[in-house]
């Protein structure tokens, strides 16, 4: 899947990949010609986003909006309930699976507060790789920006987010390194074989997960960021809040 064209500074794109991290919970506001903007920077009122698809939201029994998460966070898309041949798209991906969303950005006011709205235009199926490249190109485009920005915490956080969201990219030709002194206490595929050994039809309680990860000389602070980075990578995940399962 070939990635949008964009242009950090000189031009609007015509679809601005940006993480879920930079578009939750930051200041954003409208700009001219329909875009908008973040702390870091102006966009076009486009958005080419590729993440893990984790829920799927019912609202009076139709599907009307989608939860996508990428290593940084997660984004809710709004469904538009007149097109109809979307939301069969959408019904029909896999959760967890990868996804490749190009979306409408629009904010819209309610009771004196701001509110991020993302109406897909183009959902389609995607995979690892196509989610590794979007990541890349989002963190060469973000180093662009905040090298202009002044010294400062958030520049730094913002920093510190992409550097941990580029762990989670695979290398297809990885350099071998000498295996550590101390193997970790529990691997991901023991991790994942606790879930699924205390997992009922719905899922294994999170909490008996890490009890059970701990028994074997994991801390909960551990199990909590393995369990998180293993949803990301779409190897599990969250029916509810207190429940995890193998996908």
């Amino acid at each position: 899947m070939e990635l949008p064209n964009h242009h950090p500074s000189s031009r609007m794109p015509a679809a601005a990949c940006i993480t879920a991290w930079e578009l939750t919970g930051r200041n954003i506001s409208v700009v001219s010609g329909g875009g908008f903007r973040t702390p870091y920077g102006s966009f076009s009122g486009k958005l080419f986003f590729v993440g893990t698809l984790t829920e799927k939201i019912l609202r009076n029994g139709r599907l009307s909006s989608l939860r996508v998460s990428d290593p940084t966070g997660v984004l809710t898309f709004s469904l538009p309930p007149q097109n109809a041949a979307l939301i069969r798209t959408a019904d029909a991906l896999d959760i967890p699976g990868f996804v490749a969303v190009t979306a409408t950005v629009k904010l819209r006011d309610s009771a004196g507060k701001t509110y991020l709205e993302l109406i897909p235009d183009i959902l389609s199926p995607a995979d690892r790789k196509t989610r590794d490249a979007w990541l890349c190109c989002v963190a060469e485009e973000v180093l662009v920006r905040i090298a202009a920005l002044s010294p400062s915490p958030e520049r730094k956080e913002f920093a510190d987010v992409l550097v941990n969201a580029l762990a989670n990219v695979r290398d297809e030709n990885p350099v071998p390194v000498p295996a550590p002194e101390t193997p970790a206490a529990v691997t991901d595929v023991q991790l994942l074989a606790i879930i699924t050994e205390l997992s009922g039809k719905k899922g294994a309680p999170i909490a008996d997960v890490i009890a059970r990860a701990e028994t074997l000389g994991m801390n909960a602070t551990d199990t909590k960021a393995a369990l998180a980075r293993l949803m990301e990578e779409g190897e599990c995940y969250t029916p509810t809040t207190e429940l995890i399962k193998v996908a």
